[in-house]
């Protein structure tokens, strides 16, 4: 298997101006972090997708709280060498997976940036991600491998 650099694009997004929204000043330490992703492939064209999903979520006081921003993106990866027309499921192995991710995630959080570069929320950075565990936490897998599908999954389940 060897995969070209991952192809990113924006396919959602949602930022609010928060001074038309909130009367009170927002506080860094309210703001919370969401990050998802989901893997998924493409028999016919030996494709790698990850859904990547980002969200800042301000929550003052225990209120309800409210979405600040909120984007989507959907990284593509062309994988040369491999054929994979008749494969219903693709074991990949873990580290390898988790490195295209973590490619994906440092392209995505560079986008990020370039969105955010005029908003407050730039000052707002991005943890540190470990890729693995992230995939571990969606996806099938047996002892070295992910497993991944043709299932492709848009949205947030």
């Amino acid at each position: 298997m060897k995969p070209k650099i991952p192809q990113v694009k924006e396919v959602n997004l949602e930022l609010i101006d928060v001074n038309y929204y909130f009367d009170e000043e927002i506080k860094i330490d309210d703001i919370d972090i969401q990050l998802s992703t989901r893997a998924s492939f493409n028999n016919e064209d030996n494709l790698i997708f990850f859904f990547i999903h980002v969200r800042y979520f301000y929550k003052p006081n225990k209120s309800k709280g409210q979405t600040l921003f909120h984007t989507d993106y959907l990284s593509i990866i062309e994988v040369d060498k491999v054929n994979w027309k008749k494969k219903k499921e693709l074991k990949v192995e873990k580290n390898q997976l988790a490195h295209l991710l973590g490619m994906s995630f440092l392209m995505v959080r560079g986008s990020i940036s370039n969105r955010l570069a005029s908003n407050f929320l730039s000052q707002i950075e991005l943890p540190l991600i470990n890729p693995l565990k992230l995939l571990e936490a969606r996806h099938k897998m047996d002892k070295k491998n992910f497993i991944l599908t043709t299932d492709f999954e848009a949205g947030h389940k």
